[in-house]
C-alpha cells in the first residue's frame, strides 16, 4: 500500500501501475471514492491470510534487497534507501533523505516527525546527492556511510573501529549514534558531539582546554543550502566560561561571563533552573555547556544563516514553533561595536560613546559612525608616572559605571570583595575590575571591550583612570555640605544664647 496526496499520485485507468514523486509502483488502492472501485468482500480468515503473505514478502523483501522503507536500526545486512525512514523507538524523530527548499540536492537529515520542514542535523552538509539513489549503510570497516548510486562514499562517521557488529540507531533525544551491539551497546560515534545548526535538549557543547577541540554549532550557508556557513557558536572557558558566536575566526556575539547561575550578560536570564542551562567542569580538562532544559514543553535553539541564535518552542495548539528570545537583538549585541573604551547604549543616538576619560581615537571616523577604533585615554595614569618618578600625591582612582554588561578577556581573583579595589590599585597593569559573587573579584589588564548599557540588571564596573579624570566635585561636596550645615546651626543658636 502507498500512502500519498492526490496530487503526488498518478496511476494509469486500471489502477494497477501508479508513479509516486516519479518513482513507478505497482500498487493496491482501497478507498471509497467513486473513481475507484471497491475490491470485492472476503471473508476475515482471507483478509488474515492476505495480511500475513503481506508482512512475510516485506519481511523477505527487506532481507534480499537490504533495504525497507521504515526501519529502526541500520545494520551491516540492512540499509537504507532513499525514500526510507529511520525512527526513533518512540517514533518522536525521523532520520532521513530531502531537499531543501528550491533545491533538487538531497541530504540525510533528522527531523520531529510532527515538524518535517524543520531539519535539526544533516549528515552530508558540504557534499550532498544529486539523485534519490542514495543510501546509508554501514561499511565494512563498522562506520556509517552515505552512498550515492555509484557506490562512492559522499560522508563516513570516519571512525577507528573494528567493530563488523556496529548498528546505527536513532535515539528519542535526537542522536544518532553508532554503537557496538555485543559490547553492551557501547557508543563508538554519535551526532550530538557533531552538531549542525540546531541545539536540543541533552546535547551539549563543549571545550577540551588541554587541546583546544571544541564542540561547535554551525550555521547553513543560507536557507536552501546547509553547507558550512560564516557563523559557528561554542564555549570558550578561558579564565571565565562564555559562549561565543563567532564570523569566520572573530567574534560576533558573547553571552557574558558564567557566574554559576546564569550568563551576566543575557539579559533576563534568571538560574539553572529556570532556564535550564549549566556549565560543568569535569576537572579532566573538559568544560560543557548543558541545556537548554527538558522542560514539559519543547525547546530549541538554531543558529540561523545569517548569526542570529534563535530559540524557539512548540507551540502544540497551533502546532508550529514561537520564537520567544533570539540574540544579537540590536547593533549593541554585535561584538565590538563601539571598539576599545567604548561604551553601547542603543536607545541613544548615536549609539556609540567613549568612556568617561576617553576620547575617540580617531574623531572624524568616529563622527562618521564608523567606531570600530574606538577610544583612548586623555590622559596618562599616575601609576605609570609614579613609577618613574617616585611621586604619589596624586593617585590614580576609579570611576564607576553602573548596569552594564561587563567586558571581555576578564581574568578571576580569589580576593575577597573588599580587597578586590586595593588589588587592582595596587597593580599598575589592572586597569578595571568589578565583583560578583557567583564569580569573585574581576579584574581587567587589556583593552575594555564590549561594554554595553543594560536598562536593568547589568554590573557595577571600576574603571581606572588618571587622579585629573576623577569627579573631585563630590570630594569638595563632602567639605562643604558639613560646613554649611554647621554654620547654619550656630547661627539658628544664637538668638537662644
Amino acid at each position: 500500500v502507498v500512502k500519498g496526496k492526490k496530487s503526488d499520485l498518478a496511476c494509469d485507468k486500471r489502477r494497477e501501475n501508479c508513479s509516486l514523486y516519479g518513482r513507478n509502483f505497482e500498487v493496491f488502492i482501497f478507498g471509497n471514492r467513486k473513481s475507484i472501485r471497491k475490491p470485492k468482500k472476503m471473508s476475515t480468515s482471507s483478509r488474515n491470510v492476505q495480511h500475513f503473505v503481506h508482512v512475510i514478502l516485506v519481511i523477505l523483501h527487506c532481507f534480499n534487497t537490504g533495504f525497507c522503507t521504515e526501519v529502526d536500526s541500520i545494520t551491516s545486512t540492512l540499509s537504507l534507501r532513499d525514500p526510507g525512514i529511520l525512527s526513533s523507538p518512540g517514533g518522536v524523530l525521523k532520520l532521513g533523505f530531502f531537499s531543501p527548499p528550491n533545491s533538487s540536492n538531497r541530504y540525510v537529515g533528522i527531523w520531529y516527525n510532527f515538524s518535517e520542514t524543520i531539519v535539526i542535523w544533516v549528515a552530508n552538509r558540504d557534499k550532498p546527492l544529486r539523485d534519490s539513489s542514495g543510501a546509508v549503510k554501514i561499511s565494512g570497516d563498522g562506520n556509517i556511510v552515505i552512498m550515492n548510486g555509484e557506490e562512492e562514499i559522499l560522508w563516513s562517521s570516519n571512525v577507528s573501529t573494528s567493530q563488523v557488529n556496529s548498528i546505527a540507531l536513532l535515539q528519542d533525544s535526537g542522536n544518532f549514534v553508532l554503537v557496538d551491539h555485543l559490547n553492551n551497546g557501547s557508543t563508538i560515534w554519535q551526532s550530538f558531539e557533531h552538531p549542525s545548526d540546531s541545539i536540543v535538549p541533552k546535547m551539549r557543547l563543549s571545550e577540551n582546554t588541554r587541546t583546544g577541540e571544541r564542540v561547535e554549532v554551525k550555521s547553513w550557508r543560507s536557507p536552501w543550502d546547509p553547507n558550512f556557513g560564516n557563523f559557528s557558536l561554542g564555549m570558550n572557558s578561558g579564565f571565565i566560561p562564555q559562549v561565543y558566536i563567532w564570523k569566520g575566526s572573530h567574534p560576533y556575539w558573547r553571552s557574558g561571563q558564567w557566574n554559576g547561575q546564569i550568563f551576566i550578560g543575557v539579559q533576563g536570564m534568571y538560574s539553572v533552573s529556570s532556564d535550564g542551562f549549566n556549565v560543568v567542569n569535569d576537572r579532566e580538562g573538559t568544560v560543557y555547556l548543558t541545556g537548554p532544559g527538558d522542560f514539559d514543553f519543547l525547546t530549541k535553539f538554531i543558529l540561523d544563516w545569517k548569526g542570529n541564535l534563535v530559540q524557539s518552542y512548540w507551540d502544540v495548539n497551533e502546532t508550529n514553533w514561537k520564537i520567544i528570545w533570539s540574540a544579537p537583538n540590536n547593533d549593541c549585541e554585535v561584538y565590538g561595536t563601539c571598539g576599545p573604551f567604548g561604551s553601547c547604549n542603543h536607545l541613544k543616538s548615536p549609539i556609540c560613546s567613549c568612556l568617561k576619560g576617553f576620547e575617540p581615537k580617531h574623531r572624524e571616523e568616529w563622527e562618521k559612525g564608523n567606531w570600530t577604533s574606538g577610544c583612548v585615554r586623555r590622559k596618562g595614569l599616575q601609576c605609570e608616572v609614579r613609577n618613574n618618578s617616585g611621586d604619589s600625591s596624586k593617585e590614580d582612582g576609579f570611576l564607576k559605571i553602573g548596569s552594564i554588561k561587563l567586558p571581555d578577556f576578564a581574568e578571576r581573583s580569589s580576593t575577597r570583595e573588599d580587597q578586590c579595589r586595593s588589588q587592582c590599585l595596587g597593580n599598575c597593569s589592572c586597569i578595571a575590575y568589578a565583583y560578583d559573587s557567583g564569580i569573585g573579584c574581576i579584574l581587567w589588564s587589556n583593552n575594555l571591550i564590549d561594554i554595553q548599557q543594560f536598562q536593568s540588571s547589568g554590573k557595577d564596573l571600576y574603571i581606572r583612570v588618571a587622579h585629573s579624570e576623577l569627579d573631585h566635585h563630590k570630594d569638595i561636596k563632602k567639605i562643604v555640605i558639613p560646613v554649611i550645615l554647621g554654620f547654619l546651626t550656630l547661627c539658628l543658636s544664637v538668638p537662644l544664647l
